[in-house]
């Protein structure tokens, strides 16, 4: 899905790649991902910086809200909110894509970047909790619009 709205995406398989990779089980309340871990699905590490740009995008019936908080990865302890970044244009655009491909109305994407301008895509959160966002105007006036 990512992949289809422009996204460079990990290779993933149901078996585990030569070299190091992320475990994941495929729904998340079952396990955080792990590396060289067990699980249903094995996910291509990507040597990025070990944080996670969690991008939040809400449409509200007339346009696309985003925030984008900057977390540790879980991949090397618990996650931690370190600060907000700036939401690139182009990623709000493509997860906006998505968005109306698929029919929602707020999705989580996180991103993590490799090699200082290589983003990738790697993880889809189709209900996301919001938390520390700063969206709920927007989560509530996208849902008054689906109900007129």
């Amino acid at each position: 899905m990512l992949e289809g709205v422009g996204f460079a995406v990990p290779g993933a398989s149901r078996t585990k790649p030569d070299g190091d990779y992320v475990a994941k089980n495929r729904f998340h309340w079952n396990m955080s991902p792990e590396l060289n871990g067990e699980g249903d699905l094995y996910e291509e590490y990507l040597p990025a910086a070990k944080v996670d740009y969690k991008y939040y995008v809400v449409d509200d019936g007339e346009r696309l809200h985003a925030r984008v908080l900057r977390a540790t990865s879980k991949l090397f302890g618990e996650k931690r909110v370190i600060g907000e970044a700036e939401p690139l244009a182009e990623h709000v655009e493509r997860i906006g894509d998505l968005m109306e491909r698929l029919g929602m109305r707020a999705v989580g994407v996180d991103l993590v970047l490799v090699d200082d301008d290589d983003w990738y895509a790697v993880d889809l959160n189709p209900c996301p909790s919001f938390r520390g966002t700063g969206l709920e105007d927007a989560l509530t006036e996208s849902i008054a619009d689906c109900l007129r």
